[in-house]
C-alpha cells in the first residue's frame, strides 16, 4: 500500500477536542514541571514526597498521548518502525508518570522523563517529512526533547550544576511545549497534512 492509497482523514469533533486538550497540556506542562521542581526541593528537606504536583503533569502527558494517537490516524502514509517505537516509548512514559501518585514515590519519574524525551526525539525525526504529522510541530517537539534529554544526562552525570544549565533547559522546555501546542492547533483547526487529497496544491 502506498501513501496515495491511504484515505485522508479530517479531524472530527472528538479530534478537535483532543487538539484543544493538547494545547492546554502544552500550557500546563512548564507550570507543572516548575511546581514539581519546587516540591522536590521542599521534599528533600522534609523527607515526605507530595504527589499533588504530579497530577497536572500526568494530565498534560495524557493530552499529548491522545493527540499523538489522533495524529497517527491521519498519517498520509503507512507508519514505520520509528513511528511505532516513538509512539510506544511516549505512551510508556505517560503510564509511568500517571501511576506515580498511586505508587506514592518519585522513583518512576526519572525513567518516565527519559523515555518521554527519547520517544519524543524519535517522534520528531520520524515526523519531519510532514507526511505523517505536521513538520514544524514535530520538529520543535524533537529538538526540545533532545535538549531536555541532554540536560538530564548532564545533571545525572554531575558534569555541570543545575543553575548553569537552567536557562538552556527552560528554552528547550518552551520549544517542546510550543511544538505540542502547534500539533494540537493543527488538530483543533482541522488542517490537512501535506500530501493528502485535502491539502492545498
Amino acid at each position: 500500500m502506498t501513501a496515495s492509497d491511504l484515505p485522508a482523514v479530517r479531524p472530527g469533533l472528538v479530534a478537535r477536542l483532543v487538539g484543544v486538550g493538547a494545547i492546554l497540556g502544552a500550557i500546563v506542562l512548564p507550570l507543572a514541571l516548575g511546581d514539581l521542581g519546587a516540591t522536590l526541593m521542599t521534599d528533600a528537606e522534609e523527607g515526605a514526597p507530595a504527589m499533588r504536583p504530579v497530577l497536572p503533569l500526568a494530565a498534560s502527558l495524557l493530552t499529548f498521548s491522545a493527540a499523538l494517537a489522533t495524529l497517527e490516524r491521519r498519517a498520509a502514509r503507512e507508519l514505520g518502525l520509528s513511528d511505532l517505537v516513538g509512539d510506544l516509548t511516549i505512551g510508556t512514559a505517560t503510564v509511568l508518570v500517571a501511576i506515580t501518585p498511586l505508587v506514592g514515590s518519585y522513583v518512576l519519574l526519572g525513567p518516565g522523563f527519559v523515555l518521554l524525551f527519547v520517544g519524543s526525539v524519535i517522534f520528531g525525526v520520524a515526523g519531519f517529512d510532514g507526511k505523517r504529522r505536521p513538520r514544524w510541530g514535530s520538529t520543535l517537539v524533537g529538538v526540545g526533547a533532545g535538549g531536555l534529554l541532554a540536560t538530564l544526562l548532564v545533571v545525572a552525570a554531575a558534569i555541570g550544576r543545575v543553575e548553569d544549565i537552567a536557562g538552556t533547559a527552560l528554552l528547550c522546555l518552551l520549544l517542546y511545549s510550543v511544538g505540542w501546542a502547534m500539533l494540537g492547533l493543527h488538530l483543533a483547526l482541522a488542517r490537512p497534512l501535506v500530501g493528502t487529497p485535502d491539502a492545498a496544491p
